[in-house]
């Protein structure tokens, strides 16, 4: 497989979220929260308006929900 066709991971989702969600605030606010996939999906929709991060990825995007929904299961 190459690099751009390899699976998205919570663990690659949890450093593109520390470095890009960081930026703006901190981070224990979303990682206070527990919400289902569909949940950090509008989250992160809020976000990349609000914040100006057009730039993210959907590749990013999606990494970063399957990381914050994946906590779901711990919590």
């Amino acid at each position: 497989e190459t690099k751009n066709s390899a699976p998205l991971s919570s663990s690659y989702g949890k450093i593109i979220f520390s470095g890009r969600c960081g930026g703006c605030h901190s981070l224990n606010i979303p990682l206070s929260k527990y919400y289902e996939r569909e949940e950090w999906h509008n989250v992160i929709t809020r976000m990349i308006t609000k914040n100006g991060l057009s730039d993210l990825s959907s590749k990013d995007e999606e990494s970063i929900v399957i990381f914050l929904s994946s906590r779901l299961k711990l919590h």
